[in-house]
């Protein structure tokens, strides 16, 4: 079996999507920035605050390649495809799920999180980060879902009934 990997604008709901995908397919669910506060030991705005975006990136793509063949459901940060090596290993070595979400919904989930280095920049740079990934998602997935008002249910079954979980 292949691993999976959710990507997508951060908010667009991988880590409730995957845990529901992995839940209903019995299989392992990772959150890859989880994984790396762990090995790390300081939260991801620590990590961006001491040792910069670059650096987090670097990690964001070992921690990944851990898991490219570990047969599990992995979410992603929202900015794995800003590295051109992670884009290579999502490419190569997952099957890739782009969970799609309109700005609007970002900006309604994302209005009272303080936790999120890049969202605490001014709208107009979020709205540039946010068109800025669209191409890169779209470069990295094997499968598109819309996640626009709909239920992690029902994402994770349009999910299953995409791909093979042989």
């Amino acid at each position: 079996m292949t691993s999976i990997a959710l990507i997508g604008f951060m908010g667009s709901g991988k880590s409730t999507i995957g845990c529901q995908l992995a839940s209903q397919n019995h299989r392992k669910f990772i959150d890859l920035d989880d994984e790396i506060t762990k090995f790390e030991g300081r939260e991801i705005a620590t990590i961006f605050a001491e040792d910069g975006e670059e650096y987090f990136r670097h990690v964001e793509e070992k921690m990944l390649n851990q898991f490219s063949e570990a047969n599990v459901i992995v979410a992603t940060g929202g900015g794995i495809v800003m590295n051109q090596n992670s884009r290579d290993i999502l490419k190569n070595c997952f099957q890739t799920i782009w969970l799609e979400v309109s700005y609007h919904v970002v900006e309604n989930r994302l209005r009272h999180d303080d936790t999120r280095p890049l969202w605490k920049q001014s709208k107009e740079q979020r709205q540039a980060l946010f068109e800025r990934r669209q191409g890169l998602y779209e470069e990295c997935a094997d499968i598109r879902v819309s996640v626009n008002e709909r239920s992690p249910i029902q994402i994770a079954t349009e999910i299953e009934r995409s791909i093979s979980f042989i």
